[in-house]
């Protein structure tokens, strides 16, 4: 009993020697740590709750050091135990997407949101996947949409579907969109830039230029992009 006893002791300090590592940014120490803390809980009965912790926060300690493999493996590990964890699919798919493996990241990102509805990133990550890989931008921008629906601030999401709209030739919405970024994030001077060339497109060069030197204002170093101001 105080040997099991110690061994929990011991599990507990080995968990958090590693947070403190990852908060130090040692994460392969990090990762050295939640190692043999799983060992340690590992030969615990009902430990699966400390376990799963545990495996996520390897998971991460992972990502830091971009060995997504790893990454994949220990959420595979957490989601064996428990796979009613939506978060979970969703790192998962991140890591897959890393590693190029898109169908594997398109089925996680779907099943972290047939388990929770209104999971933001996955339908911000999977309207990624859609738009950027799979070059279906109809699904991307439902996807973008659903996400703005769950959280109406996400400036990036409208800054992305409103590019998938321009694909589209969709320009007025992909006014709306960068406008909304605009009254969203007031100081993101790339907002203005990308709007001056949706004003430029529809004819409008008063308000392209407009927005144009806006940008500049904002972000000096913009000044090696297209002037489009002086385009006629």
């Amino acid at each position: 009993m105080q040997e099991t006893m110690m061994d929990a002791d011991i599990a507990v300090v080995r968990r958090m020697q590693g947070a403190l590592y990852f908060y130090l940014h040692a994460y392969q120490n990090a990762i050295d740590e939640f190692t043999r803390a799983i060992e340690l809980y590992g030969q615990r009965a009902q430990s699966e709750d400390q376990l799963i912790d545990l495996y996520r926060q390897r998971a991460d300690a992972y990502r830091k050091l971009e060995n997504y493999a790893q990454m994949v493996a220990d959420y595979s590990a957490a989601l064996e135990l428990d796979p009613q964890r939506a978060q979970f699919y969703c790192s998962r798919g991140i890591a897959y997407k890393m590693l190029e493996q898109h169908e594997q990241a398109l089925a996680d990102y779907s099943k972290a949101l047939e388990i929770d509805p209104r999971n933001v990133e996955a339908y911000y990550c999977r309207g990624i996947l859609y738009s950027v890989v799979f070059k279906e931008s109809e699904k991307a921008i439902a996807d973008y949409s659903q996400a703005i629906l769950c959280d109406p601030t996400f400036v990036q999401a409208y800054v992305n579907r409103g590019h998938d709209y321009l694909s589209l030739q969709r320009h007025e919405l992909a006014l709306q969109d960068f406008s909304r970024v605009t009254h969203l994030q007031p100081k993101l001077a790339i907002a203005y830039y990308e709007r001056g060339l949706i004003y430029k497109q529809l004819g409008d060069l008063e308000r392209a230029a407009v927005d144009y030197h806006t940008a500049l204002e904002l972000d000096p170093e913009l000044d090696h992009l297209e002037d489009y101001a002086q385009v006629g």
